[in-house]
């Protein structure tokens, strides 16, 4: 009988009679092991492959995968710090089972990265994994704030936005940013001074008798197009377009598509090879240094040239020789047909056009959501200009080309800024860098010898307030994507400043719903064909009541007073403290 009671013990024992579990004791064939702190084999962990990703504003994290070679007891876990953090951990929980998440949920801009130690026991040892955590980049949102948070003086501030909305000037939207953030957004509607001027230019049997796309327009219509606007109304680039170009130039170059600026447009326009035009490069054409023939103005109330009533508007711009009286510096600013052609030298290097090509390469990245780019009816993408967006989705571009501007501040280090959009760089920083580089002076040519041009962008040395505003200067670098009638964007490094305007603006679409321009509405063909036409009517930052006498597009305005943007960004400067 005592013999079966020791076998009985013995029985006991190898099932896990003693301390823990006896489901984690080892049995090779007959041969029983009783668990003991020399036996003991230490929990092992299954390290992340690399940092943890989380997403702002939510406390997950993850599971620490971990296990016990002996199954006898279940393990614990504990945060602790390490030699890249001492602190980090006591910002996290860690449940019994190893699920760790966060005590309060991250936000990006306040800290994106950690880390931790994870120490996983059993009753006789310890493991540890050092776990490194990173927070995602948000997806972009505007963010709002008040001048005051921002060191803007808001009584000054508002005497720009004051100036800016004129009933003269027919603003449709404005938007200024400083360090990010958004600290005006306003929006509205045509006046009833400037529905005046509009009638009295149009009414082809008063004084000015110019015809025209308003002709026929009562107060009503002009309401009805021009009137109630918001975030959601669409406006008009003008040629802030270019410069939008100049960055899917610049993003083909980068991945090679197009090897270099220096290269010669004949390497692609092969029709230009043994012509007076072969050795014209890439580099000569985005500089406004093209040497080509520049088209003239005609007399149309949209302000177009006459290239605008092409049906086919690049063959045009290509078909042209060279100018016979070239400015010394061979800079002349061509309105339309040279970025025709550098439109065209983008396609045949991409296979896509522009908007095809920014649809794939920058627009969707931005998160653009409501744009298009008008074309002519032979299909080519209107790049001199033309580019149909929201305000906001306009004033993005500021951010994405805006250097050292106070990005960092509200989104995070290179984040936002400087050709990165959420952390992407979309646009090369280098190339930037060239863009906005003074490769020639504009003086002499309408504009001011403190004005330069670069890869169809802009940059001034300094604002000029006229003597009929306040008769002020003010030595500052400012940078702009400039369009007609002031439908432009401007960021200004020093003072932290990106603004943004658009002209009142709609798209009068009478032959389908795409935007092709079709049909001739400059002076009187337009009584007979602007019901069938499809254009862009935008009105200028001026109010036609105004003048004097006559009208001419591009020309003196006798008495026409127009929207200065020096005045005005000048007046936003003097409202930061």
């Amino acid at each position: 009988m005592k013999k079966h009671i020791i076998l009985l013990t013995i029985i006991f024992q190898a099932c896990g009679g003693g301390s823990g579990g006896g489901e984690g004791n080892k049995a090779s064939g007959s041969t029983f092991i009783a668990n003991n702190a020399l036996d003991n084999s230490a929990p092992i962990i299954t390290p992340p492959s690399g940092a943890i990703k989380t997403n702002e504003g939510s406390t997950v994290v993850t599971t620490i995968v971990a296990m016990d070679p002996n199954h006898d007891v279940p393990l614990t876990y504990k945060l602790e710090g390490n030699a890249t953090s001492a602190t980090d951990h006591a910002l996290f929980d860690i449940s019994s089972s190893g699920v760790i998440t966060y005590k309060t949920a991250p936000v990006y801009i306040a800290k994106n990265s950690y880390s931790i130690t994870t120490v996983v026991s059993d009753q006789f040892t310890s493991t540890k994994q050092d776990i490194n955590i990173a927070v995602d980049i948000p997806s972009f949102a505007w963010i709002a704030s008040s001048p005051v948070a921002e060191g803007m003086d808001a009584t000054k501030l508002q005497a720009a936005i004051d100036y800016t909305f004129n009933d003269n000037f027919n603003t449709q939207g404005l938007i200024i940013i400083r360090k990010g953030k958004v600290v005006t957004e306003k929006y509205e509607g045509i006046s009833d001074s400037s529905i005046t001027g509009l009638k009295a230019i149009f009414n082809t049997s008063g004084t000015y008798s110019a015809g025209g796309f308003g002709t026929g327009w009562d107060d009503a219509k002009y309401e009805t197009e021009f009137g109630v606007r918001n975030e959601s109304s669409i406006g008009i680039s003008n040629s802030g377009a270019k410069t939008i170009l100049s960055s899917l130039i610049g993003i083909a170059v980068d991945n090679g598509a197009i090897s270099s600026l220096d290269n010669k447009v004949s390497q692609y326009i092969t029709s230009w090879v043994g012509t007076t035009k072969e050795d014209i490069t890439l580099k000569d054409v985005i500089t406004m240094r093209s040497g080509l023939y520049i088209q003239p103005d005609s007399a149309g109330l949209l302000g177009g040239m006459s290239l605008y009533y092409e049906s086919d508007e690049l063959a045009v711009s290509l078909a042209r020789g060279l100018n016979e009286s070239p400015p010394e510096n061979k800079w002349a600013y061509i309105g339309m047909a040279d970025s025709l052609i550098l439109g065209e030298v983008l396609r045949i290097a991409t296979g896509k056009n522009a908007l095809e090509y920014g649809k794939d390469n920058l627009f969707t990245k931005m998160g653009l959501s409501n744009y298009d780019w008008w074309r002519d009816s032979a299909g080519n993408v209107l790049v001199w200009g033309n580019f149909d967006s929201t305000l906001r989705d306009y004033a993005k571009f500021g951010l994405l080309w805006a250097h050292d501007v106070g990005l960092e501040d509200t989104y995070g280090a290179n984040v936002i800024g400087n050709g990165k959009w959420e952390g992407e760089q979309l646009v090369p920083s280098t190339w930037l860098a060239a863009a906005r580089e003074p490769a020639v002076v504009t003086s002499g040519t309408g504009f001011a010898d403190y004005i330069f041009y670069g890869y169809h962008m802009y940059k001034a040395t300094k604002l000029v307030s006229p003597s009929t505003l306040d008769d002020k200067e003010l030595t500052v670098d400012v940078f702009s994507a400039k369009g007609f009638a002031d439908n432009s964007i401007w960021w200004i490094p020093e003072y932290d400043l990106v603004v943004a305007r658009h002209s009142l603006y709609t798209a009068i679409l009478n032959d389908g719903n795409e935007k092709v321009v079709k049909g001739d509405i400059s002076d009187n063909p337009a009584l007979t064909n602007k019901d069938s036409s499809n254009y862009m009517a935008g009105l200028n930052n001026g109010n036609y009541a105004t003048i004097s006498s006559g009208y001419a597009f591009y020309a003196g305005y006798n008495n026409l007073e127009t929207l200065n943007d020096e005045h005005m960004l000048m007046k936003i400067i003097e409202s930061i403290d």
